[in-house]
């Protein structure tokens, strides 16, 4: 039976959170803009929905100074069903043939997401002839896709760049009029600041963030998201579509009330296209796909922000354990041990050290950082450290350095020590009875500091272990550090040993 027009639940057009940027004298721009984007996107009647435009028309709002009102523009709702694609595209559009951009660069975290802009954009650009004369070259490369688009009679000139995220995403560029982070839920400060800075030398740049709904580590989104509720954006604009019933209380403390995954009102809050280009079957369909998921993907339920956590640390007490002049030189013979790991990208690795001193207190420290430009000499230098301090090289069971490194690293000589998951457990329950205990020293490194502030948790059977995907920063630092210190001799907790039946 076929439901009837009136029986179709329609998503809501006006955003649950807005934030409308200051100054503003003209909406002109995001108004051409639209008719733009209904002029080459769709198929008469279908049109960008309300809520598409609202974003559009807030986005590109200019002041009397014909600058963009807004520097920044956020744009978060249900993956598919609030339609950020094409109100990206139609950005894109205006900005090549109503802006007079030079130089607009995309970023997504994932290729797929950046594959597919790119097809879009080509399907459009080849879909119009007086637009397909526009395509002087096509980027495309994996991963570093674009377009060259010129004609000195429209006084076209601009260059379209499609890339995957990394954190020299950007570098290289000047005077960028635009820059596009879509999936910016996976955004992070490195990101930012490998790109942020190619709009510098531009007198009326913008930047356009584009996500779903936000993780425990999401800083980047989690900030505008603040900004938008509290009223402290300055230049923002900021929609978002979402099920989650969002409150700031008194003291400035962000509460969120999750909604019911079933509840398809709830649906119809974070999905515009609901009723329009998404079905309620379809809806249905995620929510049994996805599980607990469905909450994130389908309804824009954010994790919380990040910091507002405690985590399995507490800041201060790491803090008071700070001894600077202490260094792994204060070993005692024979006590000294050495672990590698590395965050989920495998773009970075680091080793730390951990010993026992001679007043017998233990003692943690980072060891060496590799960055990307030096991680083709991560087997080298293992194979070093590893005879400098006259120890193996230890490596818990299920790092990413693990996967990657391993057969490089047996090939090279290296002595390894892989952890099983139950030696990694005890490590961690290990050195937090160290913290808690004041037995453990380490010198105050920012980047193990970092990684202890930033750390997360996950259940494994009965036991917490630390999450690196649900963590804020990079926790290897503290990982190896852990790891190394599970195998400091006399250093295990007998309660720890008891805990695991270590022997």
């Amino acid at each position: 039976m076929i439901a009837s027009v009136e029986s179709v639940r329609l998503g809501a057009e006006l955003p649950q959170i807005v934030h409308a940027p200051p100054d503003v004298a003209s909406y002109a721009a995001g108004e051409d803009a639209i008719a733009l984007a209904n002029a080459y996107l769709f198929d008469d009647p279908a049109r960008l929905s309300p809520s598409q435009e609202l974003r559009l028309r807030n986005g590109m709002a200019t002041r009397a100074d014909g600058k963009w009102a807004a520097s920044r523009v956020g744009d978060f709702g249900g993956r598919q069903g609030a339609g950020k694609t094409d109100t990206i595209i139609a950005r894109i559009l205006s900005g090549v043939l109503l802006n007079g951009h030079k130089l607009i660069i995309y970023t997504a975290h994932e290729f797929p997401t950046a594959n597919e802009i790119f097809l879009r954009l080509g399907g459009v650009f080849g879909g119009w002839d007086d637009l397909a004369s526009l395509v002087q070259h096509e980027r495309k490369a994996h991963g570093d896709q674009g377009f060259e688009l010129y004609d000195d009679k429209r006084g076209i000139d601009c260059r379209i760049l499609i890339k995957t995220r990394t954190g020299k995403s950007g570098r290289g560029f000047a005077k960028a009029d635009l820059i596009i982070y879509d999936e910016a839920q996976h955004l992070m400060p490195e990101h930012v600041a490998g790109s942020g800075p190619a709009k510098l030398a531009h007198p009326n740049p913008q930047s356009w963030y584009a996500g779903s709904g936000g993780l425990e580590k999401s800083v980047k989104a989690w900030e505008m998201r603040r900004q938008a509720l509290t009223g402290t954006g300055g230049r923002l604009s900021y929609t978002e579509h979402t099920a989650q019933i969002v409150s700031v209380d008194d003291e400035g403390r962000i509460q969120l009330i999750d909604p019911d995954p079933e509840d398809r009102d709830a649906w119809a809050q974070a999905n515009p296209g609901l009723g329009r280009w998404v079905t309620e079957e379809g809806m249905d369909d995620m929510r049994s796909e996805l599980g607990d998921l469905f909450l994130r993907e389908g309804l824009c339920v954010w994790e919380p922000e990040p910091g507002t956590t405690d985590g399995p640390i507490d800041p201060q007490t790491w803090s008071d354990l700070t001894d600077a002049n202490v260094t792994a030189d204060d070993f005692a013979p024979g006590t000294i041990r050495l672990a590698l790991d590395a965050p989920p990208d495998r773009r970075t690795a680091t080793f730390s050290v951990a010993g026992k001193l001679d007043n017998g207190l233990l003692y943690v420290e980072r060891r060496e950082h590799l960055p990307p430009e030096r991680m083709r000499d991560l087997v080298a230098r293992a194979k070093e450290l590893c005879a400098g301090h006259d120890t193996s090289l230890i490596i818990p069971s299920n790092s990413p350095a693990l996967l990657a490194w391993r057969a490089e690293l047996e090939a090279a000589g290296v002595d390894l020590d892989v952890m099983t998951p139950a030696d990694t457990a005890a490590a961690f329950g290990n050195v937090l009875v160290a913290i808690n205990e004041g037995t453990l020293r380490h010198r105050g490194q920012p980047e193990m500091t970092n990684a202890v502030t930033g750390l997360a948790v996950k259940k494994s059977g009965d036991v917490d272990v630390p999450a690196r995907r649900n963590s804020a920063t990079n926790i290897a630092p503290f990982i190896a550090a852990m790891c190394a210190l599970y195998r400091v001799p006399e250093a295990k907790s007998t309660e720890i040993e008891a805990m695991f039946a270590v022997t």
